[in-house]
Order: C-alpha cells, then sequence, then structure tokens
C-alpha cells in the first residue's frame, strides 16, 4: 500500500545493470518515459527501503537503454541499485503535449468495435490517454476490457456507420 509520499511518485524506469568502474547505471525507460529519462536531472530510488534522491551527473545513450552517472555513487553501491526502479515526482513530469490525434479520438466514443473473428466486442464508453498508447474502454460479456487503438489493429474506420473493424490478437478479450 502506497503512503502519501509514494502516491507523489512516478516510476520512469529501471536499473538493468551497471557498467564501469565509475559506478555507471544502465536505465531501461518505461513505455512514455523515454524523454523524462533523456532530460533527467534528479531521481529517487528505494534502497533498503528507504527513499534516496539521488541528483544526475551525466546520461548518455546505450544502445535502446541509457547510462546514468548518479552523484556519490560508486561501482558498490551501482550494484546494490541493479534492478531498482527509478522515480520522479510526479509533479515535476513535463506536461504531455496535446496531440492533434486526442481530439480526433474524442469523436470516437460511442462508436462500436468489431473484430473479425469475435464479432461485435462493444461500444466505446470511455478513452484512456496514457504514455505511449490511446486506449477504448469497452464493456464485453460484462466485463470492462481495455482495446489498444494502433493502427497495426484497426483496418477500417468508417465514420457514417460509427464502427472500428479490429483484428484484435488472440487472448487480449480474456484479460
Amino acid at each position: 500500500m502506497k503512503n502519501e509520499f509514494e502516491s507523489q511518485l512516478t516510476a520512469i524506469g529501471r536499473v538493468i545493470k551497471t557498467v564501469g568502474y565509475k559506478g555507471a547505471l544502465i536505465i531501461e525507460s518505461f513505455n512514455g518515459y523515454d524523454a523524462v529519462c533523456e532530460n533527467l536531472d534528479k531521481c529517487l530510488i528505494r534502497v533498503n527501503g528507504i527513499w534516496a534522491p539521488f541528483f544526475v551527473l551525466e546520461i548518455k545513450d546505450h544502445g535502446a537503454d541509457l547510462e546514468v552517472l548518479l552523484e556519490d555513487i560508486d561501482e558498490k553501491t551501482a550494484k546494490q541499485l541493479t534492478f531498482q526502479e527509478i522515480y520522479v515526482m510526479t509533479k515535476d513530469l513535463p506536461e504531455l503535449e496535446e496531440d492533434e490525434d486526442d481530439d480526433e479520438l474524442d469523436g470516437w466514443l460511442g462508436f462500436t468495435i468489431i473484430d473479425d473473428h469475435w464479432g461485435i466486442i462493444g461500444v466505446i464508453e470511455e478513452l484512456k490517454i496514457l504514455p505511449g498508447q490511446e486506449l477504448a474502454v469497452v464493456t464485453y460479456k460484462e466485463k470492462k476490457i481495455s482495446i489498444p487503438l494502433v493502427e497495426d489493429l484497426i483496418y477500417d474506420l468508417d465514420l457514417e456507420t460509427q464502427t472500428i473493424r479490429m483484428n484484435l490478437p488472440d487472448g487480449l478479450l480474456d484479460l
């Protein structure tokens, strides 16, 4: 259960390993937080159950991940941080820029999602805009499910009949 302080934090990535003798960390950013990680100047990491603040000295690309050097972290301490999540204060996160597609998505409320294999899935009751993806919330078999609205799954959008035809992956409706 999160306490009041923890409820003000957002996990943006995870330490996946260390590199070098200076205590550099390789950080994998969570979906949608790539830009936040690339511009990180301070972060919080839970160390032995205690929230520890760290200042970022240097950030470099490391393949698909980032190599980050934190202030006052040596090689031994860095190893203790492996597999720990990186947090920032939610209030310090940049606001998501308005995407022109967001306004277009609002118009999809009330559209019916139809899958080729499963037939009518349901009517879009709510849209959730998350970093990196948009989700349509529908009621399917008396259960609310979230369906990703991605181009790879949508093959027809009919504004006249207010239907979205999709090829949903197996298992998505079972979640």
